[in-house]
C-alpha cells in the first residue's frame, strides 16, 4: 500500500515538474515578444514628451500647465477608449487590434516630431500660438488611440495565451512597459541632439510602423484570443467586485505618482541646478531603472508564494513615495534644508521601487493572479475587460497626474506640489493598513467556519 502511495506521489511530483518545466511552443515566443516590444513602444512615446515639449512649448509662448495638460491628453483619451476596446476583443482579433494600434500610433508620432518645423511666433506677442496648439492636441489625441489599442491588445493576447504563469508573463509586461519609460529620455537625448526635436519622434515613430509590419507577417493568423468561446462577462459584475474596485483605485493613484514629475521636474532641474535639457532628460530614467528591476521580481514572488499577498506590498510601496515626496519638494516645513542634487537623484531612484510595489500587486489583486491557481481560470472576455479597466485606470491617473502637478506648480511651487504627493500617500497607505487590520480580524474569527469548508474570498477566483 505505502509503494503505491509513492508510486502516485511520484506521478504527481513528475507532471508537476513537467508543468513548471513546459517549454514555450515558437507561435507564444513570438506572442510573447511582440506583445513587449508593443508596450515596450507605446510607454517609450509616452514618456518622450516630457523632458523635450516644455521647451518648445515655450517658444510658442505655452505656459507649463497647459504642456502638463497636453502630456495628459494621452492617457485621458485612453481613459474612454479603453473598456470600448475591452468589449471590441470580442468581435475583432486580438492581433488585429494590436497591429492597427502599432501601425496608427506609429504614424501619428511621425506627425508628432513634425510640429518643430511650424513657424514660430512674433517674440513681441504674447498671445498663445493657437494654431500650434491645435495640431498638437489633434495630433496627440489620435496617438492615444492607437496606443490604448496596444495596450489592450497587448495584455489580452498574454492573459489569454499564458495561462500556466499569468502573473511571471504580466511582470515581465511591466518590466517592458518600465523600460519604455526608461530608456525614452535616453533615447530622446541623443536623438535631441543629433536632430533636434524632430528627430526623436521620426525615429520612435518609425519603429512602431516597422514593429506593426513585422507582426503582421509572424503573428499567427489563427489568433488564440478567439478560439475561446466563453460568452460575454458582465461588466457590471466585474465592476462591484471589491477587489477590482480597490485594484482599480490604487492603480489609478500610482499612474497619478509615476506622472506627477513629467512637466515640471525638468523645469525644476534647470531652475534650480542649472542642467540642460539632454542632462535632465537623463535623471528620467532612474524612476524607470528601480521599476523595470524590481517588477519581474515582484510578479515572479506573488506567482510562486501563496502566502504573499498584495495589499501589504502595496501598502509599502505608498509608504516608501511618502517619504520620497517627502524630500523631493522638499517639504516647506523643513524649516533651512536645503535639497542637494544627489538627494533629488535618490528620490527618484526610490520612487521607482515605491512604483513596482504598488503597480505589479495592484494586477495580482485584480484576480489576474488568483483565479489562476484557483483552477477556475478567467475566460477572454473577462480577461479583455479587466485588462482594458486596468489601462483605463492607469490611463486616469496618468492623465490626472501631470495635469494636477503642472496647475499646482504654476500656481504654488514645486515644494508644495510634491509635499501634497506626499500626504495623499500617506492617506493612502494608513487607509490599507486599516483594511489589513480588518481582514485580519475577520480570517481570525473565521477560522472556524474554514474548517467546515468555507473558503475566505480572497482565495476565490474573481468571477465566481
Amino acid at each position: 500500500m505505502s509503494s503505491h502511495h509513492e508510486d502516485i506521489s511520484q506521478v504527481i511530483e513528475t507532471t508537476s515538474t513537467k508543468a513548471a518545466k513546459r517549454v514555450w511552443t515558437k507561435s507564444e515566443k513570438r506572442i510573447l515578444l511582440t506583445c513587449l516590444i508593443s508596450q515596450f513602444l507605446s510607454n517609450l512615446i509616452a514618456s518622450l514628451p516630457a523632458p523635450f515639449l516644455p521647451s518648445l512649448d515655450e517658444s510658442h509662448n505655452i505656459e507649463s500647465n497647459i504642456t502638463g495638460w497636453i502630456i495628459g491628453l494621452l492617457p485621458l483619451t485612453q481613459l474612454f477608449v479603453c473598456p470600448l476596446y475591452g468589449k471590441l476583443v470580442n468581435y475583432v482579433a486580438v492581433r488585429t487590434m494590436l497591429i492597427t494600434g502599432l501601425l496608427l500610433c506609429g504614424c501619428f508620432t511621425v506627425l508628432f516630431g513634425m510640429l518643430e518645423y511650424l513657424p514660430l511666433p512674433n517674440p513681441t506677442n504674447g498671445n498663445v500660438d493657437g494654431m500650434y496648439l491645435c495640431l498638437e492636441i489633434v495630433l496627440r489625441i489620435i496617438q492615444s488611440l492607437g496606443a490604448g489599442a496596444i495596450l489592450v491588445g497587448a495584455m489580452t493576447y498574454l492573459t489569454v495565451t499564458f495561462t500556466d504563469n499569468t502573473m511571471t508573463v504580466l511582470g515581465y509586461a511591466q518590466t517592458a512597459c518600465g523600460m519604455g519609460y526608461l530608456i525614452g529620455p535616453g533615447v530622446g537625448s541623443g536623438l535631441f541632439k543629433l536632430g533636434g526635436f524632430v528627430a526623436i519622434f521620426t525615429a520612435v515613430g518609425g519603429c512602431m510602423i516597422l514593429v506593426g509590419v513585422i507582426a503582421w507577417l509572424i503573428l499567427p493568423r489563427d489568433d488564440m484570443a478567439q478560439t475561446e468561446n466563453d460568452g460575454s462577462a458582465s461588466l457590471r459584475k466585474i465592476l462591484f467586485n471589491r477587489n477590482v474596485i480597490a485594484s482599480l483605485t490604487l492603480t489609478a493613484f500610482m499612474g497619478t505618482i509615476w506622472s506627477s514629475i513629467e512637466p515640471i521636474l525638468e523645469p525644476e532641474l534647470r531652475e534650480k541646478y542649472g542642467l540642460q535639457e539632454e542632462v535632465s532628460a537623463l535623471t528620467f530614467l532612474l524612476v524607470s531603472v528601480t521599476f523595470t528591476v524590481g517588477s519581474p521580481l515582484i510578479a515572479i514572488a506573488l506567482d510562486k508564494l501563496s502566502w504573499l499577498t498584495s495589499l501589504p506590498l502595496m501598502m509599502c510601496g505608498f509608504l516608501v513615495n511618502f517619504v520620497t515626496f517627502l524630500f523631493m519638494g522638499p517639504c516647506p516645513l523643513f524649516d533651512g534644508f536645503i535639497r542637494p542634487l544627489w538627494l533629488m537623484l535618490v528620490c527618484l531612484t526610490f520612487m521607482g521601487v515605491g512604483i513596482a510595489l504598488g503597480m505589479v500587486p495592484s494586477l495580482h489583486l485584480l484576480s489576474f493572479g488568483n483565479a489562476e491557481k484557483s483552477g477556475k481560470p478567467l475566460g477572454k472576455s473577462a480577461k479583455a475587460i479587466l485588462s482594458a479597466l486596468w489601462s483605463s485606470a492607469y490611463a486616469l491617473g496618468d492623465f490626472i497626474g501631470p495635469t494636477f502637478s503642472g496647475i499646482m506648480t504654476e500656481y504654488i511651487n514645486f515644494a508644495w506640489t510634491m509635499t501634497a504627493y506626499a500626504l495623499a500617500c500617506l492617506l493612502t497607505a494608513s487607509l490599507i493598513s486599516l483594511v489589513q487590520l480588518y481582514n485580519c480580524v475577520k480570517k481570525r474569527k473565521s477560522r472556524k467556519s474554514t474548517a467546515n469548508g468555507i473558503e475566505n474570498e480572497e482565495t476565490l477566483p474573481l468571477l465566481t
